[in-house]
């Protein structure tokens, strides 16, 4: 059985998103590349940008979502998530807080939200979180010099709670299944997406 994927976008890491976002999705789509893997969506990061800049890629990476069927999630900007009709989000704890005490929470029907402990993993569950994402499980160079979680706190966080749970950092096809092992319902990667050739 192949292993859930998050794909989290990052513009920094290579020259064109667009291309990089249409290449990965072309080889993954004819078997060339993660194999082992189903794409279930593609996180839109890019948390640098302003709402505007953030609008326009957001339009053009969807139309390269939509060639491959693959899902993409709006990231942060809930606000402009809802003013363009989207209802997939994915959300830093922060974020997810403020969307909680907007009573706004409703209009979406698939809400991701970045966790780094059992706490707010749980806040997460109860708050209406449709599934969330653990980091950092391995040493990243996305995370230098910051000691990873590990996968133990990742087993504890998929036992206590009912929603799935994606290990993120650090993660690539040779250690991924570790994750699994560990109780974790799918994994996402950004580095090693965004570089591949």
């Amino acid at each position: 059985m192949k292993t859930k994927l998050k794909i989290i976008s990052n513009r920094n890491l290579c020259l064109d998103l667009e291309e990089k976002i249409e290449y990965v999705l072309y080889k993954y789509s004819k078997g060339e590349i993660l194999t082992k893997f189903e794409i279930d969506s593609l996180i839109l990061r890019e948390k640098d940008l302003d709402l505007d800049e953030y609008k326009y890629l957001f339009t053009k990476i969807k139309e390269v979502c939509d060639k491959y069927n693959v899902e993409i999630y709006a990231h942060m900007h809930w606000g402009l998530a809802l003013e363009l009709g989207i209802k997939k989000i994915h959300l830093p704890m922060t974020s997810f807080i403020n969307l909680c005490k907007s009573k706004k929470i409703n209009e979406f029907y698939d809400i991701g939200v970045s966790i780094h402990s059992l706490e707010e993993a749980k806040f997460a569950e109860i708050n209406g979180a449709s599934y969330v994402t653990f980091s950092h499980v391995f040493e990243t160079d996305c995370k230098k010099n910051i000691k990873p979680r590990g996968l133990e706190p990742l087993k504890n966080i998929c036992q206590k709670i009912s929603i799935p749970v994606y290990a993120l950092g650090g993660i690539d096809e040779y250690n991924y299944y570790k994750t699994i092992k560990y109780g974790a319902s799918g994994v996402c990667m950004m580095s090693n997406i965004m570089e591949i050739k």
